[in-house]
């Protein structure tokens, strides 16, 4: 375990986005102090344990007595709103038709994947079929372990998607506002971006073009201009 001062820790992370070697990114940071007056943080590698016995018993419960919201898979059927207006816009520029473009060729391999795929978000009740003038073809990504994500190439419809402008804080102001902080928890979504449900006036706008037909999805899918704010909110 070291000490590093919030100036190196910037020095830090601007490295490994230069960089991009994912060596050098393995660091968890654990607390926040303060040293003769400098706020500094106490971080470790990844071969050094930290579980305590009692913080993982008393998450073990957390996650029995919440078990309705720690599902392993989501439930089908409609995205209810979080709050008033929860919803993902899609708010087009004036003047452009719907971008509508052609099915792209997959390798063979990956047509059983992307039936399963439609099947499996159909029976969830986040994809249906579809006959909007919009859109996009598909394609796929490898994810960890083997698996693949399907990928919505939505540039078209992107680029006449009116932009949102709310600037995002600097990531080090951020850093500098945990001072004091000594416990941290974090939350890894099942499927979040599949957990907001798309405005009912947008939702042909997100139609997709596949060897199977045309669908359109209920939810926000990956690839849409203004979802990671949407997603933040």
């Amino acid at each position: 375990m070291e000490l590093v001062s919030a100036t190196t820790m910037r020095k830090h992370l601007r490295r490994i986005r230069s960089s991009g070697s994912a060596e050098e990114a393995v660091a968890y940071l654990f607390f926040l102090s303060e040293v003769d007056g400098e706020l500094v943080f106490a971080a470790s590698d990844s071969d050094t344990t930290m579980e305590d016995p009692e913080v993982t018993a008393a998450r073990d419960q957390v996650k029995e007595d919440f078990s309705d919201v720690f599902q392993e898979d989501l439930p089908a059927g409609h995205r209810p709103e979080r709050f008033e207006g929860g919803y993902h816009r899609i708010d087009i520029e004036p003047g452009h038709k719907p971008p509508s473009q052609p099915v792209r060729t997959i390798p063979a391999p990956m047509m059983e994947e992307l039936k399963r795929q439609i099947i499996k978000y159909v029976e969830l009740g986040i994809l249906r079929p579809s006959s909007s003038p919009y859109g996009c073809p598909i394609i796929f990504a490898p994810k960890p372990g083997g698996k693949w994500r399907m990928c919505c190439d939505y540039r078209a419809l992107n680029n006449i998607t009116i932009k949102d402008t709310y600037p995002l804080p600097p990531h080090d102001t951020l850093l500098e506002q945990l001072k004091g902080s000594r416990w941290f928890s974090r939350f890894d979504f099942n499927q979040f971006f599949h957990q907001i449900p798309i405005h009912p006036d947008d939702i042909h706008k997100t139609a997709i073009r596949t060897r199977y037909g045309s669908y359109e999805w209920t939810v926000m899918p990956f690839g849409l201009t203004n979802a990671p704010a949407t997603a933040l909110v």
